[in-house]
């Protein structure tokens, strides 16, 4: 329900990257830094929200902080229960992609259910 009911993002639109997942990043261990990002092929425009779904999939104490560093710098507040819902819809979109794959599927689940248990 919460889904069906969404507004349209209280942002409206950006140019984004929509694609900082872990693999699209490069970490400095030795500073424990993110020294950058890449792979700008699903760049484009989308709610700004949106923006902050993949590194939701990654830790969610990494996403408040990329969020407040968001917020310090654009003086815009983001709604952390909206990113929570659009990681949500977005983990399940991807098991759905991958329908046909059990071992992706399995791996998948192995992640959504503590996920879905802590959202509980």
């Amino acid at each position: 329900m919460a889904w069906a009911e969404l507004p349209p993002d209280p942002h409206g639109e950006t140019y984004g990257h929509f694609d900082a997942h872990g693999w699209n990043m490069a970490f400095d261990m030795r500073s424990g830094r993110l020294a950058g990002v890449f792979d700008f092929g699903d760049s484009g425009f989308g709610p700004v929200h949106r923006e902050f779904v993949y590194s939701m999939l990654i830790d969610v104490d990494l996403t408040g902080r990329i969020i407040a560093s968001y917020e310090r710098h654009s003086g815009r507040s983001i709604d952390r229960e909206r990113v929570l819902l659009l990681a949500d819809i977005h983990r399940l979109w991807e098991i759905a992609v991958e329908h046909e794959d059990g071992a992706s599927v399995a791996a998948m689940l192995e992640e959504v259910v503590p996920w879905a248990m802590a959202r509980r």
